[in-house]
């Protein structure tokens, strides 16, 4: 779905420049202290090891319910340990759960986008309304994007898909959902 606060004319930039920009924060951070899986840098920034992430991610999941033929993408890939050049990542607080959320909500809007059966094509509208009540859509999107999500959504209920097939193509990867 549209990712965070990011915008740019009419496409939405996901959660990998969000995850960036976190993880660059935190990248050349020596830290003073790491509590429970909670990271605290010298300047007081406080970010989460992969692992707790990675609890958070599986927490969000389990509560979730996927459509059928869809399963969770493996936490270790969705929340990797290090970059590519080696050095280690470090996740804002929530940064799991949204990812769980993001996947659930592009589970359903792949179904919606690509099914003939009306009952399964209302479901599917259902889960993504049921997506805005969770964490992704109500902490992590601010109101101009909470906005852009609506509208979106509203367009493809009156069978303007153009927004959401969009949106799908741009911001949710095979690794979102198979």
């Amino acid at each position: 779905m549209i990712r965070n606060t990011l915008n740019k004319t009419k496409c939405l930039v996901g959660t990998p420049l969000l995850l960036l920009i976190i993880m660059v924060s935190f990248a050349g951070c020596s830290t003073n202290s790491k509590q429970d899986g909670q990271i605290i840098s010298e300047g007081g920034q406080v970010g989460l090891t992969p692992e707790k992430s990675r609890e958070e991610y599986k927490k969000e999941a389990e509560s979730l319910e996927l459509p059928a033929g869809f399963s969770w993408p493996d936490a270790s890939k969705k929340i990797p340990e290090k970059f590519d050049d080696g050095k280690g990542i470090y996740y804002g607080i929530g940064n799991g759960t949204e990812e769980a959320d993001h996947v659930y909500f592009c589970s359903w809007a792949k179904v919606y986008l690509k099914s003939t059966d009306e009952t399964l094509k209302q479901k599917a509208l259902s889960s993504i309304d049921f997506w805005k009540t969770l964490p992704e859509y109500t902490t992590f999107y601010d109101e101009n994007t909470r906005k852009i999500a609506d509208k979106e959504i509203n367009d493809a209920k009156l069978g303007d898909l153009t927004g959401l097939q969009r949106d799908i193509s741009l911001n949710c990867d095979s690794s979102d959902a198979n």
